[in-house]
Formats: structure tokens, sequence, C-alpha cells
């Protein structure tokens, strides 16, 4: 049965994500004023644009650049695909940092886009938008496609680093107040640098980006919760999860078992 699903998240005003299922439906000539890029879950499809017609098949990403006019057939069966559409604006500032050395992303030419690595992030990314989660997690999901987008696409950027003591500045950040919902834009403000840039060299120096270094702060702060006898839920609470299932899946994920089995074996 056809179906189209979207989904938005209030923290990513730049992103709106289709989830379309089993559609026999043709789209006659029109045009995207944002960055459209699906990809093809089942079935095939044929696009038309300026350059000519291209067919997609499982596992390709189409990219359509805005205003770009373009007309999508389903070939053989219906098919199914993930699409979202990226504001034009905040990707062209991807790579902008209130510092020298950066310019703004161009974008992608439109076409088909066969990369494991790239399409597995975008799976990654709109799999987690409109489901109980940190906004963090969600915006770093969007900055690591887009930033691998631009990797697949245009020449290399030269890569800023953050000196160590905005590091450890960073670390006391995400350290502090764990119940609090806190976003890639809202630390990166701190510092005075873009999230991508953030996000890049917080992973350099570290080996995790912010959310995965905050989020093993969260996991083992519950731990010492739950060993001193605090109720999982209110331990979910206390460590900023979104609701007792997000904490049981997530500590699950750490700890290979559940908080209270963690708890009673303690």
């Amino acid at each position: 049965m056809n179906s189209n699903l979207f989904k938005t998240e209030q923290e990513l005003p730049w992103l709106v994500v289709r989830q379309t299922t089993d559609s026999s439906e043709t789209y006659k000539d029109h045009f995207h004023p944002e960055l459209f890029i699906a990809a093809v879950t089942k079935g095939r499809t044929s696009f038309t644009t300026p350059a000519g017609a291209t067919i997609a098949e499982q596992g390709d990403l189409v990219i359509i650049t805005p205003q770009t006019v373009h007309s999508c057939t389903p070939l053989d069966a219906p098919r199914s695909y993930i699409a979202v559409f990226i504001d034009p604006n905040w990707y062209q500032g991807l790579q902008s940092d209130p510092q020298p050395g950066l310019s703004a992303a161009s974008f992608p030419a439109t076409g088909i886009i066969r990369n494991n690595v790239l399409f597995a992030a975008f799976c990654q990314l709109t799999e987690l938008i409109g489901r109980p989660g940190f906004s963090m997690e969600k915006h770093e999901a969007l900055c690591y496609f887009s930033l691998e987008l631009c990797g697949c696409t245009t020449s290399t950027v030269p890569e800023l680093r953050l000196e160590p003591k905005t590091i450890r500045q960073l670390k006391g950040l995400l350290e502090a107040d764990l119940e609090a919902n806190l976003t890639l834009e809202e630390l990166a403000a701190k510092i005075g640098y873009s999230a991508h840039h953030l996000l890049r060299s917080f992973k350099s120096h570290v080996g995790l980006t912010p959310h995965e270094y905050r989020l093993n702060l969260r996991i083992e702060k519950a731990k010492r919760l739950l060993r001193q006898g605090v109720a999982p839920a209110a331990v979910a609470a206390e460590t900023g999860f979104a609701d007792q299932s997000h904490f049981h899946r997530t500590f699950r994920q750490f700890v290979s078992a559940t908080p209270r089995q963690y708890q009673q074996a303690k």
C-alpha cells in the first residue's frame, strides 16, 4: 500500500524527511527550492533533468540541486525511497567559520551517487529523525552526512583544529548538567565556532563526537545511580534521556544488560 510519512525536528529546522513506500506515482516536471536527496530502498525509478534521463536503483542516492526542474517515473514495479529536503542556505554555510581559510560549500551535482558509506550515513540520519532521542545526536548525523557528501563531490576543505584549551572547555561544557538536552549549535555558540568545525575537530582530538562523549558520561552516571538504588525511571530523567524506553535501549547497547539487570547484580 502506498504511503508517505513526513518527519521533522524542531531543533533541525533546515531538514524535512519524507519516507515513501510502494509508490507507483509519477511526478511531472517540477522543482524544489531545497537541496533534494533521495535514497532508493526498493525498485527502480527513472528521473529526467535538463541533462537527460537517468535510472536509479536500490542502494543509489539521487541528488537534485535547488531549482533544478525534474520529473520522476517508477520502473517495473512500485518503488520505495527516503528523501530529505535540506535548506540551501544551511548547506552552503556548512564549511563557513568565523576563522580565515574556509569558504561556503558548493552544491553537489545533480545525478546519482553510488557510495555505500554515504548511503549508510544517509539511512542513519533519516532513522533518527522523528523518534525520541538527543538533539545533539541528530544534528551530528546531519552534519556528518552533509560533510561526507561535500567530501564526495568537492575538493578537500582545509581542516582547522581547535586548541587543546578549547577542547578542555568543551569537555567541561559536555560534562555539566547531563539532564539538559544540549544542542550542537548551543555548544558551538559558547566557543565561537561553527557546529561543523566543532564536530570535526572534537572527533579528531578525542576520538568521539561531542554526543558520543556526552552519552558515555550519561551512562557512567546512570550506572552510579543504579548502584545507589535509584529507580531506573528516575535515573533516565536525571541523565537526560527522552523517556525510559530510550534509556533502556541505550543502556543495553553500552552495558549488554538492562538497567534493572545491572542494578540487581550490584
